[in-house]
């Protein structure tokens, strides 16, 4: 039991989706259990301190929780573990940086918070503030107005990093990174037409140069190596995100167990066994021997792989788990649908705005409630207004309580192009919302028995959605069934057997 577990991501936030979700519950479980386990952030943040704090505050983090920032480390601002927990109190003290400075003319600039500064009639910076007035980055300017540099300010405004332009596409050509003392630690040289980093150079203090890498991925892999795995007896970790794959496989360390969890679809439209590949997915399989384990969370989509490419190393399936709510029926809402996603194309929101349209002929008194953020926000309010809408259909914009949404809806709906579990389905029947979804995978046909506890539409089938949707708003015996059935996916998916699944495979694995 002297493993040590690491988990990789780009960067959690507290308002992240269903992947998020799964590795902050698998973070609690394995710290509620009494192992260790730190999460390994490679990803750039001016503001780590308060991503911790949202992600503690938020409730999705155990206050003793490690989050790991490479950036952090490496700038020599973070000693690893030690001052990474999410319960850290960043005691810094905030350095004022004020609009109007000695020399200079101020004018309003194009957006809210932002100013123009000139001296002697020339444009020199433009300074971007949050609401709260504190300095987010200033741009600087030659006299032909191009655009030189931008500095990035963090919460306390201490400068953390510094780009700098090409002149001829006004994009970022190299970028130097700064720690809390001031000096340079990281540079990175950047092919402006591409984006692609080309150099990275690591320094200690403003005098000491440590080591080049030619891109990246090998200052990624030199931090988890040297600063995170090296005096471990029995690590594991494991690649919760495709694009941290290689970077997890091209660790050497002979006592280091590596494996993957699969959280999505990996097929290509119309993802369905038979598709092609997603590209980030071949990488996997075509290396998947470099691999200690893969888990998949169900058993439809290990099966697929399996099928399709053989037993390539350990394939393990381990649920998501569903919670346990103790709750009655009296915020129950008898005509009020919902649905928890990201307002993207990926989820076919425009779907069930377009089967409700049916239903509100059959049923006036339905009320549609979509919960989430994206980029189809606009579209979908669109759509709910040239339908005549707006008096049932609402956009309700981001939660952080789900539970509280599927408390108060008689049902909600899945209309995903993909899934890869889908932990909006069982949350909502743990809360006693049945879940009526398109057949799709990978997921509800797992989780949903068809006509008990939820129903499964065929895929793209807007009639066949709003005629299941009238059915059931029609029928209070079988809102009241079905809503009892619903909650007993909490049993058939408990955290007990989660956390026995996940207990028994790291213990397993660990002694191989």
């Amino acid at each position: 039991m002297n493993y040590k577990v690491y988990i990789t991501v780009n960067m959690l936030r507290a308002s992240t989706g269903g992947l998020g979700k799964s590795v902050c519950t698998r973070v609690n479980m394995l710290i509620y259990e009494g192992r260790q386990v730190e999460i390994l952030s490679t990803t750039f943040n001016k503001n780590v301190n308060v991503v911790r704090k949202e992600l503690l505050d938020s409730g999705r983090l155990d206050k003793k929780a490690i989050l790991r920032n490479m950036f952090e480390e490496l700038g020599g601002d973070k000693l690893g573990a030690i001052d990474s927990e999410v319960s850290y109190v960043d005691s810094r003290k905030s350095i004022h940086h004020p609009i109007n400075e000695k020399g200079f003319a101020v004018a309003k600039g194009d957006k809210e918070n932002s100013y123009r500064l000139y001296k002697n009639g020339v444009y020199v910076k433009y300074k971007f503030y949050d609401k709260e007035e504190r300095l987010q980055y200033i741009d600087y300017f030659n006299e032909n107005r191009d655009r030189v540099k931008r500095e990035t300010y963090d919460d306390k405004g201490y400068l953390n990093r510094i780009e700098y332009m090409d002149l001829k596409n006004n994009k970022t050509n190299s970028i130097g990174y700064f720690n809390q003392a001031g000096y340079c630690y990281l540079s990175t040289w950047i092919n402006s037409s591409t984006g692609i980093v080309t150099k990275v150079n690591l320094f200690k203090d403003s005098d000491k140069h440590i080591k080049e890498f030619r891109n990246e991925e090998e200052l990624k892999k030199y931090w988890i190596e040297q600063y995170v795995l090296k005096k471990d007896a029995k690590p594991i970790i494991i690649s919760d995100i495709r694009n941290l794959d290689n970077l997890v496989m091209s660790l050497r360390n002979e006592r280091l167990v590596k494996v993957a969890v699969m959280h999505n679809n990996h097929f290509e439209e119309p993802f369905h066994y038979g598709s092609p590949i997603k590209e980030h997915k071949m990488n996997l399989f075509n290396n998947v021997k470099k691999l200690d384990a893969v888990i998949f969370l169900t058993d439809q989509q290990k099966n697929d792989v399996q099928k399709q490419f053989g037993q390539l190393t350990d394939y393990k399936v381990i649920s998501h788990s569903a919670p346990v709510i103790q709750t009655d029926n009296s915020k129950r809402e008898d005509f009020t649908i919902t649905s928890l996603s990201r307002y993207d194309g990926r989820k076919r929101l425009d779907h069930l705005i377009k089967a409700f349209k049916l239903v509100v002929e059959e049923v006036p008194q339905a009320k549609l409630e979509l919960w989430g953020m994206g980029p189809e926000e606009e579209k979908l309010k669109r759509i709910v207004m040239d339908l005549n809408l707006s008096e049932n259909v609402y956009l309700k914009g981001f939660t952080s309580n789900a539970i509280e949404v599927f408390e108060r809806a008689t049902a909600s709906v899945l209309t995903s192009k993909h899934e890869g579990f889908g932990l909006v389905i069982t949350e909502s029947m743990a809360a006693g919302a049945p879940v009526i979804s398109y057949d799709i995978l990978y997921g509800p046909n797992d989780i949903i028995n068809n006509g008990v506890n939820g129903f499964i539409i065929e895929n793209n089938n807007i009639k066949e959605l709003a005629k299941v949707i009238i059915l059931f708003l029609k029928d209070a015996d079988m809102k009241k069934k079905m809503s009892e059935e619903a909650r007993k996916v909490s049993e058939t998916f408990s955290f007990a057997e989660y956390t026995r699944k996940w207990l028994e495979f790291l213990e397993e694995i660990s002694n191989k």
